[in-house]
């Protein structure tokens, strides 16, 4: 019987747009998911300081450009 070749996932890293945050990529997460042909993905959705999942840096240096 010849040896089971398993294949590591996919290492996707999304970073959203101005004004969005990790969430945006959920649904095309999920689509993805679904699909039986799809490969196998790990998804890393960051969020920019004040963007996203809380708790928002208080520090208004951390906004500038």
């Amino acid at each position: 019987m010849p040896a089971q070749v398993t294949t590591p996932p996919l290492q996707l890293i999304a970073l959203h747009g101005f004004g969005g945050s990790g969430a945006d990529f959920d649904l095309c997460r999920d689509r993805l998911a679904a699909r039986a042909d799809a490969p196998s993905v790990q998804w890393r959705c960051l969020d920019l300081p004040g963007h996203g999942a809380p708790p928002h840096p208080t520090d208004g240096r951390l906004y500038t450009v």
